[in-house]
């Protein structure tokens, strides 16, 4: 029942207030009084909507009801009231970023509020702050007034702690107090007074060590943290705290050549090392040692190198003995001076090996220096040197007293190889010792031969000419060569010089022409060969004798005439022309020198001999003279014959072009038969008849052969006698008696023609080849 009512007095009646929201079906029931006259009755059914209740939300933040501001690490409230008292549900406190919505805290509603605490951690910043009621069955869900809310950063305290000393190169830690939140963030940077920064702490963290080798320095280091500060916190600077770096100590070694007692030799540095420094240390380190008079000596020093050693070299020249060694640290600001334990050398007495360097190009005919090596510095004494010769004999060069330490080897000394030693003497701090043979090899002494200046350049074949050379050392022997240079590679040698001769002449029958000739010398035991400069020689032609004469001494038509030139000299080369004016009649080439020519007609000729000439040989010409006879025969037995005619023949001439024939009574063809004083006949013939003739009568004949051009070339003599003719008379005989002695006449005419003709006559003429012209008959 939501309510009920006295009808009598009012027809309503209203619902409770805390009637829960929703809706009902509500119906009203009329329910009369005992006794009345009216029924009881329901009424149709109404719909009541009850709609939740729009709450009021009152929020607020550390009490004020719009804003709040305080530092990280404080937490804020948060509340609401104003609610109804049986309201119920939650209500939250959030605010929105750009990752989206966050929840600061929220509550359950009791008693018509709610409050709740913002975290402390909540980083610095600003908050809108949004109240949201979630509503329950009887309330709607609302939300209160925007709150604001500022949250700004801590202001932390930074401390530190840190060993009040430390000893230089040691690493120590600092510490951070407690006063820095642990949420904090970042780095506390840990630096000195001059503002060096020595360490860093990164958060969480809460120390970090100095490992920066911090040098000694007065009053210490002032070391102060600064923190660097976070989103949430401000940067902050602590107070400093001072450290002190004390300077560091360190023990030295010493060792002599690696160990603690080593033994050398005078000359021989020892290597002198210490370590045990710290790295870093700085300064100097001295070797000393106490000499017999107690006085300290210094071997060496050096400064301390960064890896805490050092190392120097001891005086090679220490004298023998025993020495005890101590390396001194002299310290530096970071680091306290040191000694070290003492060590042992002893110094024995150096030996020597001597040795013989060997020289450089050793020539015969200059002094060559030989030097010893191998020497220690400071070395007295004296130093022998010798050589062994090819005998194996010994031979001393000189003695130096050192610090010379070389000599010469004579200038005369033959070419050849010599061991050669030398000699130390030794002195009190060093054994004598004798070196190794070393080969000096003394080379030959060049030579350079040339040709002297001014040598002659040209001769005339048959005349020597004498070339000089000059440029070899004194003392040279042996032989110089002139040599002439061919095509090829040949080589001919010219003549020789046999020194200290210093020329020789070329041979009178060089042929002539251009010669290349070089010097050369063939060494000896002591001088190297050498070739000089060329040299351009010229052998001119020299004069030429020529003569020619003809083999026969009365040479015939038809035969062969023999022509030679003579006096030529024997190794004369190239021809010989020999001709009749312009006419060629033969040539020889040299060595013939002799040559046959047929052209020569009868009668007397002037033949000319033309030598070519040839490179020794200049040009000659020399001529002569000569008669060439007709060919003439005779034939001792008569001719057949009739009483009146008889055949004649003759042997044929070469070259006739034809025959003339003439017949007499009388042998000097005085009395020639008429038609018969000279009658021709061709030259291809070589008989005819003759007719017209006297019985029993004694006829002479002549066959004269000539050329085209008339020349009588020969003669044929003959006789004919004719028969008798028998006993008879009649009219003719006197007549053919007469005809015959009639033609005597002209027939001796020409005999004595021919036969003047057949006079030969021999001359010879001879022109020398100097042109005099001279001749001889």
């Amino acid at each position: 029942m939501l309510c009920s009512t006295d009808i009598d007095t009012s027809t309503s009646c209203a619902t409770p207030a805390t009637l829960p929201a929703g809706q009902y079906s509500v119906v009203a029931v009329f329910i009369p009084t005992p006794g009345s006259p009216y029924a009881g009755s329901t009424s149709a059914a109404k719909t009541l909507t009850v709609a939740k209740a729009a709450p009021t939300v009152n929020a607020t933040i550390d009490g004020d009801p719009s804003s709040a501001s305080h530092p990280y690490g404080v937490a804020s409230t948060l509340a609401v009231t104003g609610l109804a008292a049986d309201a119920t549900g939650t209500v939250t406190f959030s605010y929105t970023d750009v990752s989206g919505t966050h929840t600061l805290c929220s509550g359950a509603v009791a008693n018509g509020g709610v409050s709740c605490a913002t975290s402390a951690t909540l980083p610095a910043g600003s908050y809108a702050i949004t109240t949201a009621y979630s509503g329950d069955a009887n309330y709607a869900a609302a939300t209160g007034d925007a709150l604001e809310l500022t949250v700004t950063q801590a202001e932390p305290t930074v401390s530190i702690t840190a060993p009040a000393q430390t000893v230089y190169g040691q690493p120590f830690t600092v510490a951070l107090g407690d006063e820095l939140p642990a949420d904090a963030t970042g780095t506390v940077k840990i630096t000195d007074q001059d503002g060096t920064l020595l360490c860093t702490v990164t958060l969480p963290a809460r120390d970090c060590e100095v490992t920066a080798v911090l040098p000694v320095r007065a009053g210490g280091y002032q070391l102060t943290p600064t923190y660097s500060g976070d989103a949430n916190h401000t940067p902050a600077t602590g107070s400093p705290v001072t450290v002190a770096v004390t300077a560091q100590t360190s023990t030295l070694t010493a060792k002599v050549n690696g160990s603690a007692t080593a033994t050398t030799t005078y000359g021989t540095a020892a290597t002198l090392t210490a370590s045990g420094l710290p790295a870093g240390a700085t300064g100097l380190v001295t070797f000393t040692y106490v000499d017999g008079d107690g006085v300290t000596q210094t071997l060496c020093s050096d400064n301390v190198g960064a890896d805490g050693t050092v190392s120097c070299d001891g005086p090679a020249a220490l004298g023998a003995g025993e020495y005890e060694i101590t390396a001194v640290y002299e310290g530096d600001a970071n680091h306290e001076p040191t000694t070290s334990a003492a060590v042992t050398l002893t110094v024995q007495p150096a030996g020597t090996g001597v040795v013989v360097e060997q020289p450089a190009g050793a020539v015969f005919g200059t002094a060559t220096t030989v030097t010893a090596g191998s020497i220690p510095a400071g070395a007295g004494g004296t130093l022998t040197f010798r050589y062994e010769d090819a005998d194996g004999v010994s031979h001393d060069i000189c003695t130096v007293t050192l610090p010379t330490t070389s000599c010469e080897l004579p200038a005369d000394l033959p070419a050849g190889t010599y061991p050669v030693t030398v000699q130390y003497s030794g002195d009190a701090d060093h054994a004598g010792s004798t070196s190794p043979a070393v080969d000096v090899v003394v080379a030959k002494q060049p030579s350079d031969v040339q040709f002297a200046p001014g040598a002659p350049t040209t001769t005339v074949h048959g005349t020597s000419a004498t070339l000089p050379v000059t440029g070899l050392p004194d003392g040279a022997t042996g032989t110089v060569r002139l040599v002439a240079l061919g095509a090829g590679g040949a080589e001919t040698v010219l003549c020789e010089i046999t020194l200290p001769a210093t020329s020789c002449a070329l041979p009178a029958d060089l042929a002539g022409g251009t010669y290349t000739i070089v010097p050369r010398y063939l060494g000896d035991a002591n001088h190297e060969p050498s070739q000089g400069a060329a040299l351009t020689f010229t052998v001119t032609p020299g004069t030429t004798p020529l003569g020619v004469t003809v083999a026969e001494n009365k040479p015939v038509w038809g035969g062969a005439v023999t022509l030679t030139a003579t006096e030529l000299p024997t190794g004369a080369t190239g021809t010989v022309t020999f001709r009749e004016g312009t006419t060629v009649l033969c040539t020889v080439n040299l060595p013939t020198r002799t040559c046959a020519t047929s052209v020569l007609k009868p009668g007397e000729h002037t033949v000319t001999a033309s030598y070519s000439g040839d490179a020794s040989y200049a040009p000659a010409v020399a001529e002569t003279t000569t008669t060439v006879s007709i060919i003439s025969t005779v034939d001792p037995k008569p001719e057949p014959s009739t009483p009146t005619t008889s055949k004649i023949t003759w042997p044929a001439t070469p070259g006739a072009a034809g025959y003339r024939i003439i017949v007499s009574t009388s042998p000097d063809f005085s009395n020639p038969v008429p038609g018969w004083n000279g009658r021709g006949v061709l030259g291809s013939e070589t008989s005819i008849d003759i007719s017209g003739l006297d019985p029993n009568t004694t006829y002479y004949f002549r066959v004269v052969g000539v050329d085209a051009d008339g020349v009588v070339l020969s003669t044929h003599d003959g006789r004919i006698i004719t028969a008798a003719v028998p006993a008879a008379t009649g009219p003719g005989s006197g007549l053919a008696s007469t005809g015959v002695n009639g033609a005597a006449g002209l027939l001796g005419g020409v005999g004595m023609l021919v036969a003047g003709a057949a006079l030969v006559l021999l001359r010879s003429r001879r022109r020398r080849a100097d042109g005099t012209g001279e001749t001889t008959a």
